[in-house]
């Protein structure tokens, strides 16, 4: 996926610019390049308010790389998930080398759900070059992304990919568990499923990072939050809201 520069005026009228890494350009191009961790103390302090995005369980293929989250651009042959487990690329969970969300195998048709109230800031299609399809592509993705408050005033953006249709337009205002879409197989996808992903804006960095919503359960220090452009994750989930992560 390539870079965005996208600039939107949010549910509090505050305008900012969405940097989303991409293959092709680190996340240093879109921030203030400041050091990992600047903003881990206003990220610990917000209270978990994500529901489930979806009914039912259903197998997840690739978990976030807490190692280095930045698809196509960290080739180093392994991942790291929330619990600090390292798997070598090619096993269940680890697919994809530098994943930065989690991927459900969700049946083409499965209803999307917004996971907290919040602003609809994107609903529509991305064309872009997909270098994980045969020839890299010019691909039709089609995205969902909705910004969301935490109790704390820390801005979060839920984004919801390689969906089929699209039921929300730019500008809504969704509540918890209200319809947005239905999953898919569109644009940089070799299989129908939902790649879900989360990111909180970073006002040291002054871009959005992306950040996993299971937070770091290891005893050792989480790599992506030491990392330049990295950021701390914290717990998102409500109380029995979590999707299991069964690896398949």
């Amino acid at each position: 996926m390539f870079i965005i520069n996208w600039p939107y005026l949010s549910r509090n009228k505050i305008v900012k610019k969405i940097c989303i890494v991409s293959a092709l350009i680190l996340l240093s191009a879109c921030g203030g390049g400041g050091s990992g961790g600047d903003d881990d103390e206003a990220a610990g302090s917000a209270v978990p308010f994500f529901d489930k995005p979806f009914d039912a369980n259903f197998p997840v293929s690739n978990l976030f790389d807490h190692d280095v989250p930045l698809q196509f651009v960290d080739i180093n042959g392994y991942t790291v998930d929330h619990n600090g487990i390292q798997r070598n690329i090619g096993v269940p969970g680890a697919y994809v080398d530098g994943h930065s969300g989690h991927d459900w195998l969700l049946p083409t048709g499965t209803a999307l759900k917004s996971v907290a109230d919040g602003e609809v800031v994107f609903a529509g299609i991305e064309m872009f070059v997909c270098p994980a399809l045969p020839g890299s592509p010019v691909v039709n993705q089609k995205d969902v992304r909705v910004e969301h408050t935490a109790s704390n005033g820390d801005f979060y953006l839920s984004r919801y990919t390689h969906v089929d249709t699209i039921a929300v337009t730019v500008g809504d205002m969704v509540n918890s568990g209200q319809n947005l879409a239905t999953s898919g197989n569109t644009g940089c996808s070799t299989a129908p499923h939902l790649h879900f992903q989360v990111y909180r804006w970073s006002p040291s960095h002054n871009a959005w990072i992306t950040v996993d919503p299971y937070g770091w359960a290891a005893a050792t220090q989480d790599s992506w939050a030491q990392h330049p452009n990295g950021t701390a994750s914290v717990p998102l989930w409500k109380a029995g809201q979590a999707p299991t992560l069964v690896l398949q």
